[in-house]
């Protein structure tokens, strides 16, 4: 009885914090400033793409109600609802929800996952052994399962006490949390269907080129003034920047040699120990990718069990695999959205016989 006491007294101050952050999030709900993407908002979006992708494969379209769809041909019929197809069942779907469980067999089945750690805000000792066993890194604070489109996910966090924060944030979509070593580089989404890699996307974080006099850092701020990242300011304290850099053996200070590029920031976005990260895709990049890597992306959507699946990768390098580039698999996303595909800066508009959406349904309707 008097541990529980302790423990109530202890804990007051973060109960007070998340109710703090409860309040805020209803706010932003109430104002429509809410974080993360509402899926809800593309059924126009995949309304479209999905009648354009029937035309192309000469099925019917039928619009059973707003965001549910009937796509036939006379062999074959499948339903549509928004983003989600009928490839996977709903056992596989439980199990690549729960982040902590996607870790495990991820990592049991040989693949490169962050090293991690899940607890919850009542064991919050164990989250600060993690943080003081890895002095000198940065952490990524996320829920375990329930949420999506970057909800709840804290980056760059260096001390104990901005995990605590960001932990209690998390807890407000997840009994269970993560926290993570952060993986700097470039996020690359691998979508795989029926075990392999169709496509691939990257969200371009900026490169810089070396004029051997400048340092890593105002080669940075040089490139945000440019215009080439102008939503990414270099501040004094940019963690995003000093993560990236030494995770190739560079600093802030380092002068690179003439001629020579390095990826100085993982986004051109913003980015910051408060702020709850969204992955917007911009570019695609399935030619960049190795065939190693694309093997483990392959692996990893094998190994949970699912047919169609978007594999989030980072690394700095694309071109080598994920133990040689020091990259990882940070997430498995059953009845991926589509979007990230579409539109992408290098991607022209309009479907075609290769585009994501009639791959897929092409599967579905079995005219692969």
């Amino acid at each position: 009885m008097e541990k529980e006491i302790k423990n109530n007294r202890a804990n007051w101050p973060l109960r007070t914090l998340r109710l703090r952050y409860r309040l805020g999030k209803s706010w932003d709900r109430l104002v429509g400033r809410e974080s993360g993407l509402d899926m809800s908002t593309m059924t126009d979006f995949y309304k479209r793409t999905w009648s354009e992708a029937a035309r192309e494969l000469g099925a019917g379209f039928t619009e059973v109600a707003e965001g549910l769809w009937k796509v036939s041909t006379p062999e074959r019929t499948t339903l549509i609802n928004n983003y989600v197809v009928q490839i996977d069942d709903p056992v596989v779907l439980n199990i690549a929800g729960n982040k902590s469980i996607c870790y495990r067999i991820l990592k049991e089945a040989g693949l490169t996952v962050p090293e991690n750690l899940t607890y919850t805000v009542d064991a919050i000792d164990d989250a600060e052994d993690f943080v003081l066993a890895r002095k000198g890194s940065c952490f990524v604070v996320k829920p375990s399962a329930g949420t999506s489109g970057g909800r709840g996910i804290t980056t760059h966090l260096k001390t104990f006490k901005e995990c605590l924060k960001a932990s209690v944030l998390a807890s407000l979509y997840s009994r269970e949390l993560i926290i993570e070593r952060l993986v700097p580089g470039e996020s690359f989404r691998l979508l795989v269907l029926d075990g392999q890699m169709i496509l691939a996307s990257r969200r371009k974080g900026l490169w810089i080129t070396g004029n051997g006099t400048s340092t890593a850092k105002e080669l940075a701020g040089k490139a945000a003034k440019s215009g080439a990242a102008p939503d990414a300011p270099v501040t004094e304290e940019d963690r995003d920047l000093e993560a990236t850099l030494a995770a190739q053996g560079l600093a802030a200070g380092s002068v690179l040699r003439a001629g020579e590029t390095v990826l100085a920031k993982s986004v051109k976005g913003r980015t910051g120990r408060y702020v709850e990260v969204r992955t917007a895709y911009d570019e695609d990049a399935t030619g960049l990718i190795c065939p190693e890597l694309k093997k483990e992306a392959e692996s990893a959507a094998a190994a949970m069990g699912t047919r169609f699946a978007g594999i989030d990768i980072v690394t700095i390098d694309p071109s080598v695999p994920l133990k040689r580039s020091g990259g990882a698999i940070v997430e498995v996303n059953t009845t991926p959205g589509l979007h990230h595909h579409y539109n992408l800066n290098n991607t022209p508009a309009g479907t075609h016989a290769s585009s994501p959406a009639v791959r897929v349904l092409g599967y579905l309707l079995g005219k692969r």
